[in-house]
């Protein structure tokens, strides 16, 4: 494993959790942290982050992001964890850290409005499903950094039914994958995702 932080973002029901799935199957359990908020991850429901009482455990896993290594988090619906308004110095640490601690971090968000801006400047890639992001919400806060393009691109593509059978898109592209640099889309970058 390196270490590499992946934003996805699409509205409920684009596919972002089948597209994650797929990814973990690549890696041992043993090798997995998942805090699943709505317990979609049902295959891995004995790595899940819970507590005592059943309840997601949010500080455990934001620690292990910081303290563990060669491992791979993926947060369900990451707003549970980030505050789109605020600074979390724990998280940003994990991130910026990706290189040392060799982890992959995936946070999933439901729009690019709640995307904070400290985490998309620190992550490697992007990979933008349909979202329900009004035109003047994206323009207004990514205005210059190449997600407005990126964002009218996935916005123009057919829309797509996802099913366990296909769960990932080999040809047509109905997202699309970025590398960021230095908090900016590098627009010479479209592929295929890998991990």
């Amino acid at each position: 494993m390196k270490g590499f932080a992946l934003i996805i973002v699409g509205y409920q029901g684009a596919g972002k959790s089948l597209l994650t799935k797929e990814l973990a199957k690549k890696v041992h359990r043993n090798r997995l942290r998942i805090l699943d908020v709505y317990e979609e991850y049902e295959d891995f429901t004995d790595i899940v982050y819970r507590d005592n009482e059943d309840l997601l455990d949010k500080e455990s896993f934001i620690e292990d992001m910081i303290k563990e290594k060669e491992k791979m988090f993926i947060t369900e619906d990451a707003t549970f964890i980030f505050s789109h308004r605020g600074y979390d110095e724990r998280l940003v640490r994990a991130i910026v850290g990706k290189r040392h601690s060799e982890n992959i971090y995936i946070f999933l968000f439901h729009s690019l409005r709640v995307v904070p801006i400290d985490v998309y400047d620190f992550c490697d890639e992007l990979w933008l499903l349909k979202t329900a992001d009004k035109e003047k919400t994206v323009l207004r806060k990514y205005e210059g950094t190449g997600i407005e393009d990126l964002y009218f691109a996935v916005r123009d593509l057919p829309e797509f039914e996802w099913s366990e059978k296909q769960p990932v898109p080999v040809r047509d592209k109905h997202y699309k994958v970025m590398q960021i640099k230095k908090g900016k889309i590098d627009k010479t970058v479209t592929r295929e995702p890998e991990i």
